[in-house]
């Protein structure tokens, strides 16, 4: 920004700078006065380099020689290429949808919209005025398949650098293929299983006897307790996966519990606490009745002693 200046005696320049936040220092921008050919006219420059967003605002160029004073005002405005946006995928059926948010820094203008580079193909996506996020969905994907793809955001003024990443697909499961019980006990079993195909996201279990009504469990692992079942029972277990594009056909299978074991107690063991508490209890006092007895017979026989030995005098 130059400013001319014309004066005898010759004016002094300054430069002041205010932005949105109020008065601000010039330290780190160089400024230089210099005479020109003409008699009594100066030339001021104020130079910025590195500038950001927060350098925006009026720069006035104030004149003064003491006799009189003049300024001029530069309403600078900068704006820059805006951050790569945010964005998160979402794996569906047989598609993905992408989650754009507007970046954090948008270059000081509005975001006008987004490209999107999705398995070498590339699609213009307008941003939201009302929201700070679009949704974007690819349909027919091939499920399990890693797709690369990349997002970046244009204001008025250029585009950001891409963000980049990758995701997949879900698609239909497959079925359940085998299982392993690893632990049957009277009022337990333990078991795993094998989905072949696409991932789940729970697994649906069922499990019943003849004699007992159907008992419901979702669990997130191929691997399976179920507790407080009934002795010699024989129960049917079904499976089934589930994800967002559906379920698989059920797959069943039975296992039978045992007669939980009788337990017995030693002959040899020692009997409860509250039993010997009792036999104190009971030789205690037998003690002191016997005491008291003896007490009691022993002042009966001083008794008669005493009367005999009367009567005889």
């Amino acid at each position: 920004m130059t400013c001319i200046a014309r004066g005898n005696p010759q004016p002094k320049v300054t430069w002041t700078f205010t932005s949105a936040a109020g008065q601000q220092p010039l330290e780190r921008f160089a400024q230089q006065t210099i005479p020109l050919a003409a008699p009594h006219r100066y030339k001021s420059v104020l130079r910025l380099s590195k500038v950001w967003l927060n350098d925006s605002g009026i720069y006035q160029c104030n004149i003064d020689n003491g006799l009189e004073q003049d300024q001029v005002d530069f309403n600078l405005t900068i704006n820059c290429v805006p951050d790569p946006p945010d964005v998160i995928s979402y794996g569906g059926c047989y598609t993905v949808t992408l989650s754009i948010s507007k970046p954090n820094r948008t270059g000081g203008l509005p975001i006008r919209k987004y490209s999107i580079m999705f398995n070498d193909s590339i699609e213009f996506v307008n941003a939201s005025s009302s929201r700070d996020d679009v949704n974007y969905t690819i349909y027919h994907l091939t499920p399990l398949t890693q797709y690369n793809y990349s997002v970046k955001a244009f204001n008025d003024m250029a585009e950001s650098l891409p963000y980049m990443n990758s995701t997949s697909a879900i698609g239909i499961l497959g079925q359940i293929i085998g299982h392993h019980v690893q632990l049957v006990e009277c009022n337990e079993v333990q078991f795993n299983f094998t989905l072949g195909g696409s991932l789940a996201d729970e697994y649906h279990i069922t499990y019943f006897s003849t004699q007992e009504p159907s008992k419901y469990k979702v669990v997130l692992e191929n691997s399976v307790t179920l507790e407080n079942l009934a002795e010699v029972q024989n129960y049917t277990i079904e499976i089934r996966a589930r994800n967002v594009c559906g379920s698989s056909d059920p797959y069943s299978f039975t296992v039978e519990t045992p007669e939980c074991p009788v337990t017995t107690s030693s002959s040899s063991s020692s009997p409860p606490v509250w039993i010997w508490i009792v036999i104190v209890i009971v030789a205690v006092a037998v003690i002191v009745l016997v005491v008291v007895v003896c007490v009691y017979k022993r002042k009966q026989r001083l008794k008669n002693n005493t009367r005999s030995k009367k009567t005889r005098e």
